[in-house]
């Protein structure tokens, strides 16, 4: 069946159809958030409980790889690619933390890339080819080895319907997966993919529930960069008047690639998504219960607070990550939960907040992202470590922050 554009009732209820249809070998499994909201635990989670390994891996700190404000990383199989305000791309090595190179450099030469809005870089990685991927200044990819050597340009056509600066991407061999996430217009394709050759465009999906139209003459935008962000990145917040609004994060986790599938999880969509060239099956379903937000309410600030929306989900080998909150649109009073749903029991566990323990090393840690060997990353400024950690890896005040990396069990 050919579902390159699907309408949000029509998605809805092939969806429905689809859910009990296996895929891939995997049955799709329904995860019962709202019966681990029941059972939420103040205690953060451990990371022995759930893991086999907590490595920690000091960035090297020199005049050339010093990193700055806002830092973001991706860990690839071999290389730790890390940005932060105002600085080039630096790469180093995913085991020893030795810096390898500045990824090109920020300009507007032919082979320099741009900045946005809050002078930081947009970037993502091919965590198996080991290529990174710059946005640049005209609708296009600049390409580099895992040396940071320039590979070549990549230009996206028809830049009307396909702006990257809306959008968040996965890398992945020969194509380019999209989702757009600053939906202002209904013609706009919500899920594409590129064709790295050529850059052309090919729609897979678009919902309608989804567009928030940017012509009101109430409308308010405003960003804020970090704190509210858990990822590192950037939040943009459009109000039109007091009733409604939407949160923008760009740059949060909403493709990725496991065990060779691509899955999405689109905002206010209980579905996880399988994403093929012609069109989506359901991978996993969120059962929200009492905390369901319906996707025609999107936008309405009332009743914000008993409702969950999730800020991303990452997956790795064992286990579900996620990072959800309630009061999306009440920032004085939004409650934020993580935890992690356990494929092989096929349970979840939930706490308050998204701080969890390295408790052998008396450590404070936050997920950030998803590891290329099937775990998960974290990043610890020196003045975040455990004065066992200090004592242990023996860092200077000025260093550079610490990559933890939390391994899967075999």
């Amino acid at each position: 069946m050919k579902r390159n554009l699907l309408h949000a009732g029509a998605l809805a209820l092939l969806l429905a159809a689809c859910s009990t249809t296996p895929q891939s070998g995997n049955q799709v499994r329904t995860i019962d958030i709202a019966g681990a909201m029941e059972t939420v635990t103040d205690k953060p989670l451990n990371m022995a409980d759930y893991f086999s390994k907590v490595e920690y891996v000091p960035l090297e700190t020199n005049d050339h790889s010093l990193i700055g404000m806002a830092p973001h990383i991706v860990v690839a199989k071999d290389i730790i690619v890390a940005s932060s305000l105002n600085q080039p791309l630096k790469i180093f090595d995913r085991h020893t933390g030795a810096y390898i190179a500045d990824v090109g450099s920020i300009g507007q030469g032919p082979k320099e890339y741009a900045k946005g809005g809050f002078n930081e870089v947009s970037f993502w990685v091919d965590t198996e080819e080991q290529l990174i991927y710059v946005q640049g200044w005209k609708n296009d990819f600049l390409v580099y080895e895992k040396t940071g050597k320039y590979v070549n340009r990549i230009e996206v056509k028809d830049e009307e319907l396909y702006n990257l600066y809306n959008c968040y991407f996965l890398m992945d061999g020969n194509r380019i997966w999209g989702h757009t996430k600053i939906h202002a217009e209904a013609e706009v394709p919500s899920v594409f993919h590129l064709n790295k050759e050529s850059g052309q465009p090919k729609p897979i999906a678009t919902w309608t529930s989804d567009v928030f139209p940017l012509s009101s003459e109430h409308l308010s935008i405003s960003t804020r960069l970090g704190a509210y962000v858990a990822y590192g990145g950037h939040l943009m917040t459009i109000k039109d008047g007091e009733e409604k609004a939407n949160f923008y994060a760009v740059n949060s986790p909403s493709l990725w690639k496991h065990e060779g599938e691509i899955h999405l999880k689109q905002a206010f969509n209980d579905t996880i998504y399988t994403v093929t060239e012609e069109g989506l099956e359901s991978y996993k379903i969120l059962e929200l219960g009492k905390w369901h937000w319906k996707e025609e309410d999107a936008f309405q600030t009332a009743g914000c607070n008993d409702k969950i929306s999730f800020d991303y989900i990452l997956e790795g080998k064992d286990y579900l990550y996620f990072h959800l909150r309630t009061g999306l649109y009440d920032m004085k009073n939004t409650k934020v939960y993580s935890g992690f749903y356990d494929k092989k029991k096929m349970s979840v566990t939930l706490m308050k907040g998204a701080t969890m323990m390295d408790e052998a090393n008396n450590q404070k840690l936050s997920i950030r992202g998803a590891a290329a060997d099937g775990g998960f990353c974290a990043l610890i400024g020196v003045d975040e470590l455990s004065e066992e950690n200090k004592s242990r890896l023996e860092l200077d005040e000025e260093a550079n922050p610490v990559v933890v990396i939390v391994e899967p069990y075999k």
